[in-house]
């Protein structure tokens, strides 16, 4: 693309931020390591945006996380603020640190693959948003982990699985493909309401992996 290709990035992500697709996006910061490119990876998770939306506008506002604080940070979209050249980045990683002006770098999250449309979808969160420093000798820590489960029906019955490797995990199938697939616990339960909030008795380790997924069976 041609450079700057700020204008651009913006309406990009702005489009799937409407969407509900979270984004990862490449911030320089004034307190790393200087890279040409980017020094720092964020999560995108909203936008407080003009209309029309389908073009940019520098007060459009991104909402992100900085990944070292449980603080959403509210940053302008403009040249004034968040849109900056590597040599003119004045934030620090804290602050969000600035978007490129000229080479932007980023991907939209869609959310699991699921070519038959079985599974529900789902939100997995944890109650740390730190981690030891396995690099330096730390040892790993548990995390209690809640799973929200969305769009279901009263009335019906359905199980979240939980699996230990994305290796494991189906892509295609029906639900019984899930129930047959390689999971290691599966919880059972009957919707009361459109949404059901699970905490697993059996925490995550902070080096490991773990997946959920919730399909109905009757």
């Amino acid at each position: 693309q041609l450079q700057p290709q700020y204008q651009q990035f913006s309406v990009w992500r702005k489009t799937h931020l409407i969407q509900g697709h979270p984004c990862i996006i490449a911030a320089y910061v004034n307190d790393a390591d200087n890279d040409p490119d980017y020094d720092h990876i964020m999560p995108a998770i909203g936008i407080s945006c003009y209309e029309p939306t389908s073009s940019y506008n520098p007060k459009d506002k991104l909402l992100c996380y900085n990944l070292y604080q449980l603080k959403i940070l509210e940053r302008e979209l403009s040249t004034n603020d968040m849109i900056k050249q590597r040599q003119t980045c004045n934030k620090s990683t804290l602050l969000g640190g600035c978007l490129p002006y000229n080479a932007d770098y980023g991907y939209a999250i869609f959310g699991i693959i699921d070519k038959q449309n079985v599974i529900l979808p789902l939100r997995l969160k944890v109650d740390r948003s730190d981690e030891p420093n396995l690099s330096l000798g730390a040892s790993p820590v548990q995390m209690q982990d809640t799973i929200t489960v969305f769009n279901l029906v009263l009335g019906r019955n359905y199980v979240l699985l939980r699996y230990k490797s994305y290796i494991e995990v189906p892509s295609s199938g029906n639900a019984t493909a899930f129930l047959s697939s390689r999971y290691y616990k599966r919880h059972n339960f009957r919707a009361t309401n459109v949404i059901y909030v699970y905490a697993d008795p059996e925490k995550i380790l902070s080096n490991g992996t773990t997946y959920y997924r919730c399909v109905c069976v009757s």
